[in-house]
């Protein structure tokens, strides 16, 4: 019998089936890895793990034992798998090198369709980073044993960041933020656990390094700063999407799209139709099953084509056309929308300016309108204008909404968007979730600080 067919039994699609992997115990840290697969349907209620991982290259290196047939697998797999299993009990775990067929294009489309599920019902995602930098290790023991999981951002300790920035770039720089599959993989997990060789790092910890970074920018130089946060802010927002998925309006579900693929889009895949379908579970369950049919043997091209052309977003409109549409929402001065939509820029006199800019083509502006048109594209492209309760103009992420709030963070150079968690009760109310960023017109400057009775720090969790 050939190898392929004894390890993978054909999937029944009716059933919905998928196939787990069984890791057998061993008290030997050293011996080779090895289990056994067996096939359910996700409409079972079975208990799980499902690994989120780099493939670290198609070069296999190494062999482990699937249903007794010895098989070559990565490094990264063979690491975790060792990494992974019990001393003296099963575990069973579902990750995709070893329970979908790669070499049956058929079967892998109909999988990866299933991603949603596989993901969002499996008891914990594990991310597994890899194992094999000290460095990182030690970061993440450091990180783990200040409890930054339990105390969120303001429970990060200085002392862990400072002199570390060496360690914080190498953990920046691992392959897994890379992929292109990882974003859905955290966003449709009901609970996560990055693990870094024997060491656990929390969703909390990640917070805390962007935080800091975001917060003493000066210990980086800026292309270092950049570069991390840059790989590590797509992170945060991924528990969001879910929620957005349930509840959002389609709206929020597009615009929420629309910056995700805008993240992703130089993450790393070896396959290049992956920079869509690795993001397909999110697409079918914020649009629903239909959105999107897999099929490897399509062109690459065509797969693009089809997914623009998908009514996942209403409508385009010029930059100019937008900042029109925002206009009209604000009824305050003049003054103090363009100074918003040129993230705080003095010398704009009226609206009427920045329109004039937008008027003619590139080649004939001036030097200054040049300029003009050039910062408000930065401070506009990407970003959803808002006004707060006190009528104040203001720039944020594309996923805020009404409800959301503004807050000052301890240590943080601008004010944040959080929305209140859906898992807060009356005696544990204040759990949000961190939107990001923004710009408000008239606070930037600490001005919410100053008074007689500047308002007192409050403790809250962030997820």
């Amino acid at each position: 019998m050939d190898d392929r067919a004894q390890i993978w039994q054909p999937l029944n699609q009716s059933r919905r089936e998928i196939r787990l992997f069984i890791l057998h115990p061993s008290t030997d840290f050293g011996t080779v890895p090895e289990g056994h697969l067996i096939t359910v349907s996700l409409d079972q209620q079975v208990q799980y793990e499902a690994i989120s991982h780099a493939w670290g290259g198609p070069t296999y290196r190494e062999t482990i034992f699937i249903n007794q047939v010895e098989w070559p697998v990565t490094v990264s797999i063979f690491k975790a798998l060792r990494q992974l299993r019990l001393s003296h009990a099963v575990k069973c775990i579902w990750i995709d090198a070893l329970c979908i067929n790669q070499y049956d294009m058929r079967e892998r489309a109909d999988q990866v369709e299933k991603m949603q599920f596989i993901f969002n019902r499996a008891t914990t995602v594990v991310a597994w980073l890899g194992c094999s930098n000290r460095s990182i290790a030690s970061l993440v023991g450091d990180l783990g044993s200040d409890k930054i999981s339990d105390k969120g951002v303001q429970g990060a300790s200085n002392r862990l960041f400072r002199g570390n920035e060496a360690r914080i770039s190498l953990f920046a720089r691992l392959d897994y933020w890379s992929r292109t599959w990882i974003f859905q993989e955290l966003a449709l997990g009901r609970e996560i656990r990055l693990l870094y060789a024997d060491k656990v790092i929390t969703m909390g910890a990640l917070k805390a390094i962007v935080s800091t970074i975001e917060s003493q920018w000066s210990e980086f130089n800026w292309y270092e700063r950049d570069f991390i946060l840059r790989r590590l802010r797509p992170i945060l927002r991924a528990p969001t999407l879910c929620h957005i998925a349930t509840v959002g309006s389609h709206e929020e579900k597009a615009v929420a799209l629309t910056r995700t693929m805008y993240d992703h889009r130089i993450s790393q895949c070896h396959d290049p139709r992956d920079r869509i379908y690795g993001l397909l579970g999110l697409m079918t369950a914020m649009f629903g099953p239909d959105f999107m049919e897999v099929n490897y043997q399509d062109d690459v091209a065509e797969i693009y084509v089809e997914f623009c052309g998908r009514s996942w977003w209403s409508r385009s409109q010029t930059l100019k056309e937008v900042l029109t549409e925002w206009r009209t929402f604000y009824s305050g001065v003049d003054l103090a929308f363009v100074r918003t939509i040129a993230f705080g820029r003095e010398d704009l006199l009226d609206f009427d300016m920045c329109c004039s800019a937008f008027a003619t083509g590139p080649s004939s502006r001036t030097e200054q309108e040049q300029r003009l048109v050039s910062d408000i594209k930065s401070a506009a492209e990407g970003r959803r204008f808002f006004i707060d309760a006190a009528g104040r103009p203001g720039l944020g992420p594309l996923e805020v909404r009404p409800g959301d709030v503004l807050a000052i963070l301890a240590g943080g150079r601008v004010p944040y968007v959080l929305r209140k968690s859906t898992s807060n009760t009356a005696g544990n109310p204040n759990n949000f979730y961190f939107i990001g960023e923004c710009y408000v017109d008239g606070v930037m400057q600490g001005q919410l600080l100053d008074g007689p009775t500047p308002p007192a720090l409050e403790e809250i969790w962030l997820e």
